[in-house]
């Protein structure tokens, strides 16, 4: 009697409703992209979802209501029709600065994940689904962010095909008052030119045409460098000043980064 062939497992699926900025849209890339490698696939139709992850942000009172808001109503539509045993999962920044508080309060909420997290979502998402975590939701929330990605960590792009958005810093170190940044999204931290020139390659080699930068401070001349190092290379550097930079088609896989004298990015 011959062995029968292993039954064929059908892929497990994550609802997305992600907020906020474009660092947050990067994020919720990330943990699918690590998803992705645990065999769970993104679907549209958050009714059919094993896991619907609310990717939320905190930077000021109305994005937090309509983060609350958001969970409260994926919570709503799970007991009117959606597959039974969904799990309600609450991840970004409000997350990861107010997970112990909204354990209390959104006892809705089976799971809260945490920035830094984000990378090893899918081993989170199979615990989550395969074992008993007793009262309480499952808690994956890092004390401080320090995650930063690299050109090769494993992403699901949920942009148009011919558009990307490349991290290419995290984090702040200015303790303004008015802004909880630095609270949320850890210290100040950025990525090598290399880091970031490999994966503007692949991007471009994928068919990306515009390719959108994010980062909260460019000018940081420790982790920056300047113009004419970028020059050595044969980069060609034309935007990065603001926050979110677009680089037109016409320039190709070039960038660069311009710092004056003064460390303010122009």
């Amino acid at each position: 009697m011959t062995a029968s062939a292993p039954l064929q497992t059908r892929p497990r699926k994550i609802g997305l409703i992600s907020l906020g900025c474009a660092k947050n849209l990067v994020d919720a890339e990330i943990l699918l992209g690590d998803a992705a490698r645990h065999g769970f696939e993104l679907t549209t139709e958050t009714d059919d979802a094993d896991v619907v992850l609310v990717n939320t942000c905190g930077f000021i009172d109305p994005a937090k209501e309509e983060s609350i808001g958001a969970i409260l109503e994926a919570h709503r539509r799970r007991l009117h029709g959606a597959k039974a045993g969904q799990k309600l999962v609450v991840g970004g920044c409000l997350s990861q600065r107010y997970s112990s508080d909204l354990a209390k309060q959104l006892p809705e909420v089976d799971a809260f994940l945490g920035l830094d997290e984000i990378k090893n979502a899918g081993s989170f998402f199979d615990r989550l689904l395969e074992e008993d975590h007793g009262e309480g939701p499952l808690m994956e929330v890092s004390r401080r962010a320090a995650y930063i990605p690299d050109y090769d960590t494993p992403r699901v792009r949920l942009t148009a095909p011919h558009t990307a958005y490349v991290k290419i810093a995290e984090g702040c170190n200015h303790p303004c008052s008015f802004c909880v940044i630095p609270r949320m999204r850890g210290r100040h931290r950025s990525r090598t030119i290399e880091s970031v020139v490999k994966e503007v390659e692949a991007l471009v080699a994928s068919g990306v045409k515009t390719r959108l930068t994010t980062g909260w401070i460019f000018g940081r001349r420790k982790q920056v460098p300047d113009n004419r190092s970028m020059r050595r290379e044969g980069r060609d550097c034309r935007h990065c000043w603001m926050p979110l930079v677009r680089f037109p088609e016409n320039s190709g896989s070039a960038f660069s980064i311009r710092i004056p004298p003064t460390g303010v990015m122009t």
